[in-house]
């Protein structure tokens, strides 16, 4: 257990601090503790005893140290209760929710991955991949069904046979949609919260929900809302008028977690699914996003991208995404003392370590990294090169398929760090129709206290529907955050990246980014759908009505005798599509109405809501003919006296 000492003794303490590999300051005020987070235990604690209540500044902390010639090491990490020592690195139990309706298997539009199912289980992976030790992943499956696949279980060391990350990862290889799954996304998100609200032992909860489709299935997410307390994050692959995310923003963004919308996807941005499960790893293990590149690099290129980490760094991951196999795309870093780190070079220390999986290889480093000279602030970079022999094999298999021949190996290089700097960034929508405000704004603190615009200044780059872009210079508030917006004047996708940049307090350089998402679309301010009241009596009767006219309980010969009877089946669907619009146009949407899918010629539902007694289709029926009219409710009497015969 470390010593601590008071500012009164830091002079008669010189010789401990000139042995301490590293410090932490922890302020005491009147009104209780102001603690610092971190990852590791220090040599020395120097408690600031103060008697006015404020709760100091670093600024007089690292003054004294300097003053003695002390390395300034990476921070610990403090519970916020007064008189309790170091602890560990704070653990998430983290449920995943996975779409397997029907539109899953459309068509991605994204080379090498033919359908949307084949996007994410090659995006999904690098979430369980790159997972922190101690963590816990658990994984439910959701249609108009929730199918449990794993429950929440730690993961382990990476580099090691760790056989909860292999069952993870191999729920997420397999998974595959459901051909008449529609889409109950609060159900899914009411089991996850199941999963994790169980793992007493976790130190935080979050919940990531990836869906492509629009809730049109009971139980809907304002059923469920006021059940969750734990962050919710969500990935959504589609379009604004596609997803309707109305519901998922507000749930998230009430919890603490946020959503990330794709739009459209194509060879553009293949890594942008990719992209979205790492950011959400990273905010829900509380890491920061340092930078996040792209590019293609071909055989006998060498790509250095530079990265800078400062002092308040106390660990940092640098992952790589590509559809490349780890033998073909070469991987390493650069301290800045000029020491190349490969996979050997961190051999042997329990720290530190190298993992590749399907489509990402990783380094996981804490900092100072005892690597040569020894490497911690400064300018790092990533080394990306070629192995020409596996390029060839490659080049064979895939080439023509991914336009490799024509650029080489396209990747995606993201730096996340453990550190004292940390960006907050969260997107207001003031509705959800075009001409909705949205609003901007970011938060820059280091071990809590903001950093201003003397220090630092954020930007957010903006991709609008029509194809536009440009960059929205966010503004220093009074209240130490950065502000700005625009007005979404397009109905469709607004993506944010947010970047910051600026110095610590001890003058190193430092960046910071965070992807936003906004989206307006027409009827997008019209209440999301609810398993309760009116709308939602009437959406079951539609139901019902379908069921009879589409599950298959008319046989060919049955419709050929009920239109000798006069029946036109036909106009009876017609009638039903104006009387139920609101249930047809989120089915439709759902299977099959969509620009990347075939129409089908008249709507399919694929419901399983039988069987059903005759008295409750009877009783059933006198509620349709006095909500639908008399001209629907006498055609399907009709019907059902033909059935009952």
């Amino acid at each position: 257990m470390p010593r601590a000492v008071s500012t009164a003794r830091i002079i008669a303490a010189e010789e401990d601090l000139l042995r301490a590999q590293q410090v932490v300051l922890v302020v005491v005020p009147v009104a209780g503790v102001f603690a610092l987070h971190g990852d590791q235990a220090p040599d020395l604690v120097v408690v600031v005893e103060r008697a006015d209540g404020d709760a100091g500044h670093p600024r007089d902390f690292a003054d004294a140290v300097a003053a003695s010639a002390v390395p300034w090491g990476p921070v610990c990490g403090l519970t916020p209760r007064e008189g309790q020592g170091p602890v560990a690195r704070r653990t998430v139990a983290a449920a995943l929710a996975l779409d397997q309706s029907g539109s899953m298997q459309w068509s991605s539009g994204i080379p090498g991955l033919p359908t949307r199912n084949d996007v994410l289980r090659f995006a999904a992976p690098a979430f369980a991949t790159v997972m922190p030790e101690g963590n816990g992943i658990g994984i439910v499956a959701f249609d108009h069904q929730v199918v449990p696949r794993m429950a929440l279980k730690r993961v382990g060391p990476i580099g090691s046979i760790d056989l909860v990350r292999a069952e993870a990862l191999g729920v997420l290889s397999t998974h595959l949609p459901n051909p008449a799954g529609l889409t109950a996304i609060g159900s899914a998100v009411e089991a996850c919260h199941g999963l994790v609200a169980a793992a007493s032992d976790y130190d935080d909860r979050a919940i990531v929900v990836f869906t492509d489709g629009f809730e049109n299935r009971p139980k809907y997410l304002a059923d469920v809302a006021h059940l969750i307390g734990d962050r919710v994050f969500a990935i959504a692959l589609g379009t604004a008028a596609q997803i309707k995310p109305s519901g998922l923003t507000a749930l998230t963004n009430g919890t603490g977690g946020y959503l990330l919308l794709t739009g459209a996807v194509d060879a553009d941005n293949v890594f942008l699914l990719n992209k979205y499960f790492l950011q959400v790893l990273a905010g829900v293990t509380n890491h920061d996003v340092v930078l996040d590149p792209e590019g293609y690099v071909a055989p006998g290129q060498k790509h250095r991208i530079a990265f800078d980490l400062t002092e308040a760094d106390t660990g940092m991951d640098a992952i790589v995404v590509s559809m490349a196999p780890p033998e073909v795309l070469r991987f390493a870093l650069e301290t800045p003392q000029g020491d190349i780190v490969d996979p050997g070079a961190l051999s042997g220390l329990p720290t530190s370590g190298f993992a590749a999986g399907t489509g990402v290889a990783f380094y996981r480093t804490t900092l100072p990294l005892p690597v040569g000279a020894g490497a911690g602030p400064g300018r790092w970079h990533a080394i990306l090169t070629v192995d020409e022999r596996y390029y060839r094999h490659y080049l064979e298999k895939h080439g023509k398929q991914l336009a490799v021949a024509a650029h080489g190996v396209r990747y995606s290089l993201s730096v996340h760090a453990s550190s004292g700097v940390r960006l907050s960034a969260a997107l207001a929508q003031s509705g959800f129709e075009p001409g909705a405000s949205l609003a901007l704004r970011a938060t820059l603190r280091e071990y809590g206290l903001p950093i201003g615009a003397d220090r630092a200044n954020v930007r957010a780059e903006v991709a609008r529907p029509d194809g536009s872009t440009g960059v929205i210079a966010l503004a220093a508030t009074n209240d130490g955050a950065f502000e700005g917006g625009l007005v979404a004047a397009h109905a469709g996708h607004y993506a944010f990246r947010v970047l910051a940049d600026g110095a610590t307090l001890r003058g190193r350089h430092f960046t910071r980014e965070h992807l936003l998402s906004g989206a307006v679309w027409v009827g997008g301010d019209r209440p999301p759908p609810s398993g309760v009241g009116p709308d939602a009596d009437r959406e079951r009767l539609c139901r019902l009505v379908h069921c009879l006219l589409d599950g298959g309980a008319l046989s060919e010969r049955l419709q050929k005798r009920l239109a000798e009877l006069g029946v036109d089946l036909r106009a009876l669907r017609r009638c039903l599509a104006v009387a139920c619009r609101p249930a047809v146009s989120e089915v439709a949407e759902t299977h099959g109405r969509l620009s990347d899918a075939p129409s089908p010629s008249r709507p399919t539902f694929g419901l399983a809501t039988g069987p059903f007694r005759e008295e409750d289709v009877s009783r059933a029926l006198d509620d349709v003919l006095a909500v639908l009219g008399p001209e629907v409710g006498g055609a399907l009497r009709v019907l059902v006296a033909r059935l009952e015969r």
